[in-house]
């Protein structure tokens, strides 16, 4: 059986799901999506609910962003949207003092 590492969470906050445990506030809100294909590309189809809880319509953007945990969907925020273009800046002019400082 494989349990995921969920760091300091105890058990009565872990719900089974299939063979991996995941914490009960993941449960409430999972759900499966089907890739279809369209055109050349692949697409996925939002749920009313989950576009409800991004608070977004047809015609907005959503970003994806890779964290440690995965893949996470937010609403397009263009003040993020400028702190990492800020950010990327910084670290393309920088890379390698910062690649010296990490040693």
């Amino acid at each position: 059986m494989i349990r995921q590492d969920l760091g300091t969470r105890r058990d009565r906050d872990i719900v089974k799901t299939g063979t991996i445990q995941l914490p009960s506030s993941i449960q409430s809100f999972m759900q499966t999506l089907k890739i279809s294909k369209v055109g050349d590309s692949l697409s996925i189809v939002l749920s009313p609910e989950i576009l409800q809880k991004l608070q977004v319509g047809e015609g907005d953007s959503i970003m994806a962003i890779e964290t440690v945990d995965g893949i996470k969907l937010i609403a397009d925020d263009l003040k993020f949207q400028a702190g990492i273009e800020a950010y990327n800046k910084v670290v393309n002019k920088y890379s390698k003092a910062l690649d010296e400082l990490a040693k």
